[in-house]
């Protein structure tokens, strides 16, 4: 298995510490520290949908000729069209991944976990179709899963106030590195470096690409 399936997998088994934790329980009725999110949806679209969906668009089916856009393209297209509406939808699917309750979500996680040993038999070219209808290489998606289940790690625990799980340093490397791809794409190297080096002639926000 390739360094980026792994840094995958083991950033999808490091949310076991959440999925298992029982204040999970305690607050699955709460909003969380994500705006409009409550604790079970935001549970759901992490601990459930992060792998659920990637098994998911393996089993379906590529339009004929598709051609691939890469990572930060497919971040930068996706985030910058989404309405309201659509942000709806993925609280929606969040909610609706863990019917269950707790129980039934660690459930499905465990299922999902399983599910994804697949990827080890992925070949290193394999295209997917995913949302929005753009078609990625594998790998590329796996990359845009670690930077949510990184990213709302850390909103899930902070909800449960609790410390985020620990994360590979490959998976860091991977969505920091992905981020600034997006950020530089959607605002342009200049405003990037300044982002980085120079308050006074930052345009604002350029780093932020959520």
């Amino acid at each position: 298995m390739n360094d980026t399936r792994t840094a995958y997998l083991d950033s999808y088994r490091a949310l076991s510490v959440l999925a298992a934790a029982p204040k999970l329980t305690e607050r699955w009725h709460s909003e969380s520290a994500l705006a409009d999110f409550s604790v079970r949806g935001l549970a759901g679209h992490l601990i459930v949908r992060t792998g659920r969906a990637v098994l998911d668009y393996l089993d379906a089916d590529l339009p004929a000729g598709a051609s691939p856009v890469d990572g930060p393209r497919y971040y930068a297209t996706v985030l910058g069209r989404m309405d309201a509406a659509e942000h709806e939808q993925v609280r929606v699917r969040g909610e609706a991944a863990a019917p269950d309750g707790p129980e039934g979500l660690l459930a499905s996680y465990e299922g999902a976990l399983e599910g994804l040993a697949r990827l080890d038999e992925e070949p290193p070219d394999r295209l997917v179709h995913v949302y929005g209808g753009i078609v990625l290489r594998l790998d590329d998606y796996l990359v845009t899963r670690i930077c949510e289940i990184l990213i709302h790690a850390d909103d899930l625990a902070v909800s449960l106030e609790l410390d985020p799980p620990e994360f590979p340093r490959a998976a860091w490397d991977l969505v920091l590195e992905h981020l600034l791809a997006v950020a530089r794409m959607t605002h342009g190297d200049r405003a990037a470096l300044m982002g980085f080096s120079r308050r006074e002639r930052d345009p604002g926000d350029v780093l932020r690409v959520f």
